[in-house]
């Protein structure tokens, strides 16, 4: 997947066990592209929820997953030791998340 791949993944709507979660609001890629995870903006909380990526899917234009899946705290440490790149509306990098 290219970044705008994983552009294109934003604000697309997060469906757990056909039930609304959220909204994708960033996405996780390795080095080479691949998604790691996304961040889902909650449509009921101000909380953020996680998903990894392969415990996803993209049908009818949403992303739907089981509500095994869903992440309370969020790999974004790891994410970040390992090198992966947060991509959301507002830049894309860990600046993003670091203020940086």
């Amino acid at each position: 997947m290219t970044d705008d791949a994983a552009r294109a993944l934003l604000g697309l709507p997060v469906y757990v066990d056909d039930l609304r979660l959220g909204t994708v609001g960033a996405a996780w890629i390795d080095g080479t592209g691949v998604v790691l995870g996304l961040e889902v903006t909650s449509a009921w909380t101000t909380a953020t929820s996680y998903v990894p990526f392969p415990a996803a899917s993209i049908e009818g234009g949403a992303v739907r997953t089981s509500s095994l899946a869903i992440l309370g705290v969020g790999p974004i440490v790891f994410f970040a030791e390992q090198g992966a790149q947060r991509i959301a509306e507002e830049g894309l990098g860990l600046e993003a998340v670091h203020g940086g």
